[in-house]
């Protein structure tokens, strides 16, 4: 029988007969709502107070969110732990040229490229990110830019802007990349 039950998302099982610990990402939806459909915003305050009340020990993956759930929940605030991200070195090392070239000819990457990954969600901020690239577009800078990460609610926003920018042709939407190509996409990226 586990001694501990860990909850990697938020939320808690509605029955766990043991001590639980759970894993607050970030406390986006709730400084910033309009990012959030109505129906997700709901549902991520409920599991996510409710987790917060019910679990016996909190992790965040750092001081930034370690403040947001002390703002938003301070009466729990000696329940929170800080334990980063990590990666799987046997997965997640530089990959050599010719890895590379085929992932480029794949994904028709002819030019240097930065890269994006994660969902296409407005709360990942990509219309800065794109005038960004269009400023640097502007200046000269010969690269593309590559949007790899399946589409998240309310991602019609980001495909909007990627059709009007006037470097449409340069932005590369990949969509979900799989665990095999995106070290190789990691590791020919520019930035």
């Amino acid at each position: 029988k586990p001694e501990v039950m860990l909850f990697m998302a938020h939320s808690i099982s509605r029955y766990c007969p043991m001590p639980c610990v759970v894993f607050i990402h970030d406390l986006a939806f709730l400084k910033f709502e309009q990012y959030f459909t109505q129906k997700d915003l709901k549902r991520l305050k409920w599991i996510t107070r409710d987790a917060v009340h019910r679990a016996d020990v909190i992790l965040a993956p750092s001081e930034a969110t370690k403040g947001d759930i002390e703002q938003f929940f301070p009466e729990f605030s000696d329940k929170i732990k800080i334990v980063p991200l990590g990666f799987d070195e046997r997965i997640y090392y530089p990959r050599g040229e010719e890895e590379v070239e085929v992932i480029k000819k794949k994904y028709d990457l002819t030019r240097d490229y930065l890269l994006h990954v994660g969902a296409l969600q407005p709360r990942k901020n990509l219309t800065c990110l794109i005038e960004a690239f269009e400023i640097c577009r502007d200046k000269g800078d010969e690269i593309d830019l590559v949007l790899a990460g399946g589409k998240g609610w309310m991602s019609d926003i980001t495909l909007e802007r990627v059709k009007k920018s006037k470097y449409a042709k340069d932005i590369k939407v990949l969509g979900f990349v799989s665990l095999e190509e995106l070290p190789v996409l990691y590791s020919g990226a520019d930035l």
